[in-house]
């Protein structure tokens, strides 16, 4: 998991320059590409724990993931869609199943 997402993406910044807003906009990027909430979820937690494990050490004022933030998952095409069928994201209406049409 280092070498494959913690390193290429925050491995040519100090720990101290990285802050929970890069995380939460990673985590979201991780999500966009494609991958398993659990995969998001085991690297920012990974990514948390060096740095909480730099901060125990002295090497930074303290970890910049916060306890209530973690990996969001992306909402399911169920969760996106409001209580009278309108896709929240773009606003228009959904699309109608057959069992719908009467």
């Amino acid at each position: 998991m280092v070498t494959t997402h913690i390193g290429p993406r925050f491995g040519h910044e100090a720990l101290g320059e990285i802050h929970n807003s890069d995380i939460s906009q990673w985590s979201a990027e991780l999500h966009a590409c494609g991958y398993q909430h659990s995969t998001v979820l085991g690297v920012i937690s990974l990514l948390g724990r060096i740095l909480g494990d730099a901060a125990e050490d002295g090497l930074i004022p303290a970890t910049p993931i916060h306890h209530g933030v973690t990996a969001r998952r992306c909402p399911t095409s169920r969760e996106k869609m409001g209580s009278r069928g309108v896709n929240i994201g773009t606003a228009e209406p959904a699309p109608i199943r057959e069992s719908q049409r009467e």
